[in-house]
């Protein structure tokens, strides 16, 4: 086959493809901007241009002539109409920049009066209509009566019949605009409500979320404040940090809000000292945040909203308590920079910031939490604006409601027609409302269900079973409805749809929404099985926990005799705590997989045997099952040597040079005493099985492999003395 144009393919363009254009936020602002200007300045003079032509025709002369008067009311009626349209019009794009600015404004202000409101500013932009909407319709109504409706120098209708029932113009637009006035009002309470909803629907989902953020936070805010005792602000150490944390940006030069700061910091004019002398006459609470922008608290907010200057923050808090030559931010560490009165305090922020139960927190660890932490909290209230599609369908509802009834209402007023049918129509709705009752019934369960009793968001694994059941299906939400939802169930991986009515009468278990989940395995072992043998196993099981903390949590695991069964076998219950929720099904899997794997290791070096498998079986040596005859040294010698064999293969068996029968010389005191230590060896494991979980130890965790190459900077006391 011959291709057009081969030859030329030695002249191709060099690879790969030139980068795409991206076009800079700020020309983009700009070019916005400007459209947004040429578009009102269009508008505007050309309402202004009727209003400069008829400005001056409202003068009426002493001779003037009634045909005159009626064509000089009529241009002033194109005037005052034209201003009109032109307030309008200014006042529309006045609210409409309102909505735009509004959002900003507010988290300007927040960041000096109470930075812990800053967050909410992204829920402001959703309210833009609805503010240009009602602030332009009660500006037209206003003036329309103002200006058209109650003007005494303009008669809209000086000819018309006084006696006539026929509503003039005029009055039919001035209670139109009423009507739409009322109408825009609930309009705005309507998406005040959807505003309400969707933070409370997403505050479900994301509480868990906010509440560890808020120990985080918490934490830092202590630690940043014995960062800044030990090395002030702007005090050379930590000058590059400080100019990053200190901008929103996470920038060190390219802002000018920072350079200018920074001047006026240099002439002694602080703005956000200016503003914090109010704070401290409001409150001398060393906690409140009340015009405040230079707290602690607000550095701290306004760190985590950018990654560049959180992480800044993360490293000058670890740099500045870690002490010279080590490695970890440990507890001491904590205790010693904050005091021997705020030791409880150390030990809770270290337990906050301590996830793993490593025993101490590198630097990388440490930045990739505070990172972490910020992007959390602010993609929080930053999915809080976008609206999700149950949310949007409830709004167009009630939008459709409101909409119905408004037009029902004005078609009653000017449409006669209507009022001689009214009792038709009655009829008919009360109709359509049997015929329709039960898809009504199915809409009103699922806003119930799905926006206040809200049990799970899309991409949640949940477990649906019926309420008296523990069985059930563990799925992960696909796609959510005010009528149905669509789950992708784990074990096939197939798609299930269930009408939300339905799921209003389960009983679901949200795994995403919890914490740290817990496991539970029976195991069922021989009755005769020692309680030494189960506190090695909960011994040996502890070690692994504590071993592998990055995928369990140490001192959770727990062992119990849940039943014994007629006394021919006994249950045991093992519990053990993941590090994680069941959200991410691979990774539970895994860990499940981890500890299973391990768990039959250690039941075979111990070892446990199943229900009856301590007795041996029939035939075998410890129980001899022959044709032919023995005498009775012969029997008991194999049942002997059994019992040694299984000995050899216990955990507690001790080696010997020689294996075999004991000595039969071996004295009665002698075994006497062997028999009592056994039986209080038995006693003290007894003890220990039949007692809560030991306390939990700490060590390295080998779930992080982190390279270690930078030392903190703080001289500790033992260093101060060889100073």
């Amino acid at each position: 086959m011959t291709y057009i144009g081969a030859s030329e393919w030695g002249r191709q363009p060099l690879l790969p493809l030139p980068p795409a254009v991206k076009v800079p936020q700020r020309r983009r602002l700009f070019w916005w901007a400007l459209r947004y200007a040429i578009v009102f300045i269009i508008i505007f003079i050309a309402l202004l241009i009727p209003i400069i032509v008829f400005s001056k025709d409202a003068d009426v002369d002493d001779d003037t002539t009634i045909d005159d008067v009626y064509a000089n009311q009529y241009r002033n009626l194109v005037f005052y109409i034209c201003l009109w349209l032109e307030i309008t019009w200014i006042f529309a794009v006045f609210f409409d920049i309102i909505g735009l600015t509004l959002p900003y404004l507010f988290r300007f202000i927040a960041r000096y009066v109470n930075s812990a409101h800053q967050r909410y500013w992204r829920v402001f932009k959703f309210m833009r209509r609805p503010i240009c909407f009602l602030g332009t319709t009660i500006i037209a109504y206003v003036f329309f009566e103002a200006a058209i409706v109650g003007n005494p120098l303009l008669f809209v209708n000086v000819d018309k019949d006084p006696n006539s029932d026929v509503m003039a113009w005029d009055d039919i637009i001035d209670d139109i605009l009423a009507q739409v006035t009322l109408w825009m009002a609930f309009y705005f309470i309507e998406k005040l409500a959807i505003t309400y909803i969707a933070v409370h629907y997403h505050y479900r989902r994301t509480s868990t979320t906010l509440d560890r953020t808020k120990e985080v936070q918490r934490a830092l805010i202590s630690l940043y404040e014995a960062s800044i005792y030990l090395h002030p602000v702007n005090g050379g150490t930590f000058a590059e940090e400080d100019v990053i944390i200190r901008n929103a940006k996470g920038d060190m030069n390219a802002s000018t809000r920072v350079r200018v700061s920074s001047y006026l910091s240099r002439l002694g004019l602080d703005g956000y000292k200016f503003v914090s002398l109010f704070g401290n006459f409001i409150s001398d609470d060393p906690k409140a945040h009340w015009l405040r922008p230079g707290s602690s608290y607000a550095t701290i907010e306004r760190a985590l909203a950018n990654p560049t200057s959180a992480a800044a923050l993360a490293r000058r808090i670890w740099l500045s308590l870690v002490s010279r030559g080590k490695y970890g931010l440990t507890a001491n560490d904590i205790v010693e920079v904050l005091g021997p009165d705020r030791a409880a305090e150390a030990k809770a922020i270290f337990k906050t910031l301590d996830v793993e139960d490593s025993g101490e927190i590198s630097l990388e660890n440490l930045v990739g939490m505070v990172t972490e932490a910020g992007q959390k909290k602010h993609n929080v209230f930053r999915t809080i604006a976008d609206m999700d599609h149950c949310i949007n369908t409830l709004d167009w509802l009630m939008l459709l409601l409101i909409a119905a009834v408004m037009i029902f209402f004005i078609m009653l007023l000017y449409v006669p027609t209507i009022k001689e049918i009214q009792t038709t129509l009655s009829s008919l709705a009360i109709g359509l409302s049997f015929a329709i009752g039960r898809t009504l019934n199915h809409l009103l369960t699922g806003i119930i269900f799905v926006f206040f009793d809200h049990p799970f968001d899309s991409g949640d694994v949940v477990r649906i079973c019926d309420p008296k059941m523990t069985a059930g299906i563990v799925c992960t939400v696909k796609r959510q409805s005010l009528l149905y939802t669509v789950f992708r169930r784990l074990d096939n991986n197939s798609d299930l749809q269930v009408p939300n009515d339905e799921l209003f009468r389960k009983s679901i278990e949200n795994y995403t929404r919890s914490e740290i989940n817990k496991q539970r395995i029976t195991l069922f072992i021989d009755f005769r099985t020692t309680f030494k043998d189960i506190d090695k196993l909960q011994s040996m099981l502890n070690a692994f926990v504590i071993n592998n903390s990055g995928d369990y949590v140490p001192g959770t695991l727990g062992i119990s005799v849940a039943s014994l069964h007629e006394l021919n076998k006994m249950e045991l219950r093992i519990v053990f705590t993941h590090r994680n929720n069941w959200s991410d099904e691979k990774l539970r899997a895994m860990r499940s997989n981890k500890f299973y794997c391990n768990l039959v290791s250690t039941c075979r070096q111990i070892p446990l045997f199943k229900p009856g498998g301590m007795l041996p079986a029939a035939g075998e040596n410890g129980n001899p099952l022959y044709t032919t005859q023995l005498n009775t040294s012969e029997v008991n010698e194999n049942i002997q040597k059994e019992k040694l064999r299984r000995q050899g293969l216990r955990w507690d068996n001790e080696k010997k040079e020689e294996i075999g029968a004991q000595s039969e010389n071996a004295s009665e005191d002698e075994a006497a005493k062997k028999e009592a230590a056994a039986k209080k060896a038995e006693q003290e494991a007894f003890q220990k099985v039949s007692k809560s979980a030991p306390k939990k130890e700490v060590a390295v965790s080998t779930g992080v492999d982190v390279a270690r190459g930078i030392t903190g900077l703080r001289l500790a006391a033992t260093q101060f003395e060889e100073v």
